[in-house]
């Protein structure tokens, strides 16, 4: 197969980050829910979440954010605030922070990391923009995907390769989600000799 002429080089531990956001425009919308876990490796080859966490932060923009996607992730104000929300300065230093120690990986790269860069350009620091975006090596999940699979939807690869994600649309549980789907994924590809 096309698919398996070369081998995956990963980096464990990986952090596996979802986003919420106030639509889907990086740069105009902005992030106010990060979510993430945390897969590692063990020294007998089991693959493992071995910590998960949501940052969540209130938009600066509001009046911004789409209708759609304020149903989509449920924000609202008090919400947010009995969630433990935090400033966007902190919550972008915190994000950076583990960026930088870890290769990280999505379901949707291809979103979620420019909306991650354009929410650390605009609320943290030039280094610490160009630190993540320099330091990241980023990884796909989909492209673990079996070729039949391919652009396949979290909701429809949970079913097929993880386990059941009872909250969609929370950056921690979707989060979760992609790992477990991750984790199968991995020892698909090791038993393929591809890692």
């Amino acid at each position: 197969m096309a698919y398996n002429r070369f081998k995956w080089s990963l980096q464990f531990p990986i952090l596996v980050i979802d986003t919420e956001t106030t639509g889907l425009i990086p740069f105009k919308h902005e992030v106010i829910s990060i979510g993430y876990a945390m897969v590692d490796k063990s020294e007998t080859g089991e693959y493992t979440i071995t910590s998960s966490d949501e940052i969540r932060c209130h938009p600066k923009r509001p009046e911004d954010a789409t209708e759609k996607a304020l149903e989509i992730n449920g924000y609202t104000l008090e919400k947010w605030d009995s969630l433990g929300a935090i400033s966007v300065e902190e919550a972008s230093e915190k994000i950076t922070s583990l960026m930088e120690q870890y290769q990280t990986a999505y379901w949707r790269a291809g979103f979620d990391f420019p909306m991650l860069l354009g929410f650390i350009s605009q609320n943290g620091t030039l280094e610490q923009m160009n630190k993540t975006r320099d330091a990241n090596k980023i990884l796909d999940i989909p492209c673990l995907l079996p070729p039949a699979h391919f652009g396949m939807a979290l909701k429809n690869a949970v079913k097929l390769y993880g386990k059941p994600n009872e909250n969609p649309h929370c950056a921690k549980d979707d989060a979760i989600a992609a790992a477990n789907v991750l984790i199968t994924l991995l020892k698909m590809r090791e038993k393929e000799g591809l890692l």
